[in-house]
């Protein structure tokens, strides 16, 4: 299972589809209510009919907050519902005018019934504005129930946008709540879409979170991700002074890749389970594409056919071969050509064997650079925690000084943790929030990222996406 990204959510666009559907949106100001509406009436618009009724902003500052819209809702069911001060300027099929309640909800009915595409779905921005203007108590829910009223007998959606997220009167009237949040984790945004309730669909999970890049809503869930029907070997991700790390974007993140000579740390929370594969496979293809070497210690409980099935088909087994060493301990099964045999316990025959293999790959390549990705799990479980320590130490050092580029990968509850944090050059960590794997970085600093990985164009394509 991997992380995707999806627009608004299929629970919601199936509901709406069948018309006669009230749906509210709750949430604080900036949470992204306006966002997941008007991406709802574009949904609804492609085969039926969506009118934005705006009672906070103009038409005019709405087309130019959200510039998309203009290709997907057409203007004039844009409609300026405001009760301003001075004479608005705005064209006169955009101005929704009224002096009170029967007089709106005629006018709205109007609109209804003139819509030739079916269903029709209305979403009133906001419900609390709209009260206001009718000089409605937030208490008296007359004009939730008139609207409620007239979708039911039009078998039109109703959406209606609140600025609160508290329980409420109208929850029980309406067909589906969703709330928006806006938390700060770890001193970064992270965005949640929650879904109270929603009629006529199964909630498989009520909690997904999702971001509002280039002001279009995107929430992700988990989907399995199948090895690719034809494989095609990744594009080549160059950097001009580093090392690429197989991912564009977390390139654009390390000032375009990985230092050569250096020590960089990749922390898996708990609950991420495997997920930081879709780091590491893009990483050693990259290598391999690049006729750099590369020396690799699996963390405990990957097998090393779970390497070989990521890897090796998108840069073939030849190259593979020529510049890949995988380092398992003596009573390891497996015989292949990449597979380099160490003793448990004796780290100094064990650095002999390995000294020896990256000798023997530098001269057959022919490359001043060489990786080393090790699993720090299996080196703890193999040598005594003081010797795992040296070890480190001073592979921090030779990175430095022999052109190595070092990928330490370290789990939760490890107490190396804190002593590998100060040998750093990068620190990023992947986490499980509400099921979705998110990365970050603590060196340098980042926001937070959602990890989304496909195999759709026949390689393995690992994307960051930001929570904005």
């Amino acid at each position: 299972m991997v992380s995707v990204s999806f627009g608004v959510p299929k629970e919601l666009i199936s509901a709406l589809n069948k018309g006669g559907f009230s749906l509210l949106i709750k949430g604080l100001a900036g949470t992204g209510k306006t966002t997941l509406a008007l991406e709802l009436i574009k949904k609804m618009g492609i085969n039926g009919t969506s009118y934005y009724v705006s009672t906070r902003v103009s038409s005019k500052k709405l087309l130019r907050q959200f510039p998309w819209i203009k290709d997907s809702i057409p203007e004039e069911n844009i409609l300026d519902a405001r009760k301003p001060q001075i004479p608005v300027s705005a064209p006169e099929y955009i101005l929704f005018e009224y002096s009170d309640e029967p007089d709106f909800l005629r006018a709205l009915y109007a609109k209804i019934e003139s819509s030739k595409k079916r269903p029709v779905t209305i979403v009133i921005d906001s419900l609390d504005a709209l009260k206001t203007n009718l000089d409605i108590p937030l208490e008296n829910l007359r004009i939730e129930r008139a609207l409620l009223e007239l979708g039911e007998s039009t078998n039109s959606n109703v959406i209606f946008v609140v600025e609160r997220y508290e329980a409420l009167t109208i929850d029980y009237l309406v067909d589906g709540i969703v709330t928006l949040t806006r938390e700060i984790i770890q001193g970064r945004l992270i965005r949640k879409i929650i879904f109270e309730k929603i009629r006529g669909e199964e909630i498989k999970k009520p909690t997904f979170l999702f971001t509002l890049k280039d002001g279009r809503f995107t929430h992700f869930r988990d989907e399995p991700i199948y090895f690719p029907e034809k494989v095609v070997s990744p594009p080549l991700i160059t950097s001009k002074e580093r090392i690429s790390t197989g991912v564009e974007d977390l390139n654009n993140l390390t000032a375009g890749g990985y230092r050569r000579g250096s020590f960089n740390l990749l922390e898996i929370g708990e609950e991420v389970g495997p997920y930081y594969l879709w780091l590491v496979a893009p990483l050693v293809a990259n290598l391999v594409q690049h006729n750099i070497p590369v020396m690799i210690i699996p963390c405990e409980g990957e097998p090393v056919e779970e390497l070989e099935k990521w890897i090796i088909p998108f840069v073939g087994e030849e190259k593979f071969n020529a510049c890949v060493r995988i380092l398992e301990v003596e009573e390891a099964e497996a015989e292949k050509p990449y597979i380099l045999k160490i003793p448990r316990g004796d780290v100094a025959k064990a650095h002999q064997i390995a000294s020896k293999a990256v000798n023997e790959l530098r001269e057959k390549v022919g490359s001043r650079d060489l990786a080393f990705i090790i699993g720090v799990d299996t080196v703890e479980h193999i040598y005594d925690p003081q010797t795992v320590y040296k070890f480190l130490s001073q592979l921090s050092i030779l990175s430095r000084t022999r052109n190595l580029l070092v990928l330490a990968i370290v789990k939760y509850g490890q107490k190396l943790i804190r002593t590998l944090c100060h040998m750093a050059t990068t620190h990023f960590k992947l986490e499980n929030i509400e099921g979705t794997t998110v990365i970050y970085g603590l060196i340098p600093r980042t926001e937070m990222y959602v990890m989304t990985v496909s195999t759709e164009k026949g390689y393995i394509e690992t994307r960051l996406v930001p929570i904005e």
